[in-house]
């Protein structure tokens, strides 16, 4: 997610980093629990692609996957906030797509223990991805759009 941040008091250094891949997401390279230590060792060793010294009053957006590691500078306490600038994507509606499945009795079905089996999943992957793709094909696009428009952009 793209940020925001506000300093309301105190002094703060804001390194910032480039993004080691493009367009991390949450799930993908976007949060340092998924970050290897490869990653770490470059942000560790390298110097920064640009740093900003924010005073009270001061803006700073961070965009998507620009790694950043905030300081207090000074002797006084220092306080911001952040605004996480949420970026819709192609994987975002693709999740849209494939929850408006729900309604249909087919994808709500259990699978049996044996087509998860390792030996059976490939089939088991190929008969739902045709389930998918036949589902896909038959969707009404402009009643689904009415329909998840308010989640997306956040307007009735």
């Amino acid at each position: 997610m793209a940020v925001l941040v506000a300093q309301m008091s105190g002094r703060k250094r804001w390194p910032l980093w480039p993004p080691t891949v493009q367009h991390p997401m949450d799930d993908h390279l976007g949060s340092p629990t998924q970050w290897t230590k490869e990653m770490q060792r470059i942000w560790d060793t390298t110097d920064p692609f640009a740093t900003y010294s924010l005073e009270p009053g001061d803006t700073l957006v961070v965009p998507r996957g620009w790694v950043h590691a905030p300081t207090c500078t000074g002797d006084e306490p220092s306080f911001h906030l952040t605004f996480a600038l949420r970026e819709r994507t192609p994987l975002d509606l693709a999740h849209q797509l494939i929850a408006s499945a729900l309604d249909r009795d087919a994808f709500r079905r259990g699978l049996a223990p044996t087509q998860l089996h390792v030996d059976n999943l490939g089939t088991t992957l190929g008969d739902v991805r045709e389930m998918v793709t036949d589902y896909l094909a038959g969707l009404d696009l402009d009643q689904l759009a009415n329909r998840i428009a308010p989640q997306l952009t956040g307007t009735p």
